[in-house]
């Protein structure tokens, strides 16, 4: 509740940094931002991997589907406050069953009036996805759920390349269990093998 009034408070003030707009705009439509109106497709996206972008799309057409131009100024950063409230509650989960109730109400509490937190959170910006999917995937990483950990992790290389930072914290950890290793990467391929292919076709 108290991350949520941060964010959420204000949130219509023209103070719209300009990447909200430019990626506003082909999320919106899934354009393509280097050559102006081409379909982008999901997977084409130049920059960085087009998860972000994907859940932005919808998350847009969702407060407005009659068109960008009908868009108010908070509908351009309504999704990443959610973003940011799945990163709370599952933060406040992880510390719960691997620590204690108490510990993941300051934790909750710490991370709700955290000025990065806040900011990523009125900001469209790969940040606060990113966090979101690598948190979940350590939340079920640590509870032995590693098909999921491993989803959760490839879309986190979906929004950002960054997340492969995780991948040799988990091999390490699952090293003497070759089985498990196999079964991490193969989900991690799948999940991200539209990208490859589309890049194989592309060059």
């Amino acid at each position: 509740i108290l991350y949520t009034f941060f964010v959420i408070h204000n949130l219509s003030r023209a103070d719209i940094i300009g990447d909200d707009y430019d990626l506003g705009y082909q999320a919106y439509n899934l354009h393509d931002g280097i050559l102006a109106a081409r379909k982008a497709f999901i997977i084409s996206f130049n920059t960085h991997p087009p998860l972000m972008m994907t859940i932005k799309h919808f998350g847009m057409n969702l407060f407005s589907p009659y068109g960008l131009e009908t868009l108010q100024d908070w509908m351009f950063r309504g999704v990443e406050g959610l973003m940011g409230i799945g990163i709370i509650l599952t933060v406040y989960l992880l510390v719960r069953d691997f620590v204690s109730q108490k510990v993941a109400l300051v934790s909750a509490v710490l991370l709700s009036t955290n000025n990065y937190m806040i900011f990523f959170g009125r900001y469209f910006e790969r940040e606060i996805y990113l966090t979101f999917f690598l948190v979940v995937s350590l939340y079920f990483f640590l509870s032995k759920r590693l098909g999921l950990a491993a989803f959760f992790l490839g879309c986190g290389f979906l929004v950002k390349a960054s997340a492969v930072t995780l991948l040799p914290v988990y091999l390490l950890l699952l090293w003497p269990i070759k089985r498990e290793i196999v079964q991490l990467l193969i989900i991690l391929l799948l999940v991200y093998l539209p990208v490859i292919i589309y890049n194989i076709g592309a060059y």
